[in-house]
């Protein structure tokens, strides 16, 4: 029965807290330490305000909270929550869990996509009205977005996450289900140096005088 006590949909934004030396460590050797943590930033900024420009009520989901600067402006406008867990996956199961209490359809985002913005959240949105689960593969085998209408356990426990492997091994247990799912159009994050270089060409804005190791 549909609640019209609760939301149509939610979006959560899953984030590091920006500690300098945990962050974007792929991208290391091309920015160093500093730039690593600068750029990650700049991507959670972006992540955020694609989210409250658009039409979806949105929180950011940490995995630490500190007092930091990067919390004020400009996600001001987006309420912080707290990831829960020991594994990535456990976290998103958490969140996930505690957003379907409060929504119809929850979607989860990363924060190093920046090509998602409002159109590809309502596709995937609107794919929730006749699915229980999409998802936006990620070029490198990942996803960059998981939204589901209940909770599958199967895909969030021992996945090798951060590996090439963690898409297909999520279809695959989804396969076995009863579950409808939808598989958008592959998209692409930033991990290591080429996704950089795309950034770069794309969204010059976000990697400008991002300083290289000396």
């Amino acid at each position: 029965m549909y609640n019209k006590n609760k939301l149509d949909c939610l979006v959560i934004q899953f984030a590091k807290f920006p500690v300098k030396g945990n962050v974007k460590t792929r991208l290391q050797p091309l920015l160093g330490e500093d730039g690593c943590y600068e750029f990650h930033q700049r991507l959670t900024r972006h992540m955020a305000q694609q989210l409250v420009q658009s039409k979806f009520f949105s929180v950011l989901a940490l995995d630490q909270l500190q007092a930091h600067n990067m919390l004020s402006e400009p996600l001001n406008d987006l309420p912080i929550i707290l990831q829960k867990g020991d594994t990535l996956g456990e976290r998103m199961m958490n969140a996930m869990t505690w957003g379907l209490s409060h929504a119809h359809k929850v979607l989860i985002v990363g924060s190093d996509a920046p090509i998602l913005n409002e159109t590809y959240i309502l596709k995937a949105s609107n794919a929730l009205d006749t699915h229980s689960h999409v998802f936006y593969p990620a070029e490198d085998g990942g996803y960059v977005m998981v939204g589901a209408t209940l909770i599958e356990p199967s895909i969030f426990k021992n996945i090798p996450w951060g590996t090439q492997d963690v898409m297909a091994m999520t279809q695959a247990r989804l396969n076995t289900s009863s579950h409808t799912v939808a598989y958008l159009e592959t998209l692409w994050d930033v991990d290591v140096a080429e996704d950089f270089s795309r950034c770069e060409q794309v969204f010059p804005m976000l990697t400008h005088n991002i300083k290289s190791p000396s």
